[in-house]
């Protein structure tokens, strides 16, 4: 698990931002997204002392699309607090990912080893390039799967750490 968790890393690294408010603040914050199925909340998760773990609601019409979920970790340093936000997949979707990208490598391969074949013959040309692209397009599908989702919870988070310093900066 840590070998695929560190592959992970490789694709997506962790994202790290300070924001100007205290880690009581910041705590505070991080639950305000995360709640019940019936709030209006992005997350489900736990926030702990110094740290949090939070996967992103499902929507309508995302089955079999990876879940990421963020584990993260904040400590607060001359009145900011620095915010360390990882990927991790659960386990349910490292065997999809690990699937889908085993077809995709069977497919590039397959079309590296139909191109010799393929200067007799267009048809066979054509198949070659047709395995490559669709090997390529289904790798770079997950690649922007991953990175989207991920990025775009970091965002969320961040939006909502950022308003929170605002607010703190405006009431001063």
């Amino acid at each position: 698990m840590k070998i695929l968790q560190s592959l992970l890393y490789k694709i997506q690294p962790p994202i790290s931002f300070t924001v100007e408010i205290s880690e009581p603040e910041a705590r505070m914050t991080l639950k305000e997204l995360c709640g019940p199925v019936w709030d209006d909340c992005d997350f489900n998760g736990e926030v702990y002392q110094t740290s949090f773990s939070f996967v992103k609601k499902k929507k309508a019409n995302t089955r079999g699309v990876p879940q990421i979920a963020l584990d993260g970790d904040f400590h607060e340093e001359n009145g900011r607090t620095l915010v360390t936000i990882r990927p991790r997949i659960g386990l349910p979707d490292i065997a999809g990912l690990i699937f889908s990208f085993l077809i995709s490598g069977l497919m590039l391969l397959l079309g590296l080893i139909m191109i010799p074949f393929a200067l007799t013959d267009s048809e066979i040309l054509m198949s070659a390039i047709t395995c490559l692209l669709f090997g390529a397009g289904f790798c770079a599908l997950q690649y922007f799967i991953i990175t989207v989702s991920f990025r775009k919870s970091v965002e969320i988070i961040k939006t909502m750490l950022f308003s929170s310093e605002r607010s703190r900066n405006h009431s001063l």
